[in-house]
């Protein structure tokens, strides 16, 4: 764990910031390659 070494925090907590960080960047990159399709069948 990354926040191990700057603050000791609960397991739970941890993985509840973790979780959260993933889902966040899973949605963006799901938005970056629906923006992608977008933009090829507006060029097209």
């Amino acid at each position: 764990m990354l926040f191990r070494k700057v603050i000791p925090i609960n397991d739970a907590y941890a993985e509840i910031i973790m979780l959260s960080l993933s889902a966040k960047y899973e949605n963006k990159s799901k938005n970056i390659e629906n923006n992608r399709k977008n933009s090829s069948i507006k060029i097209k």
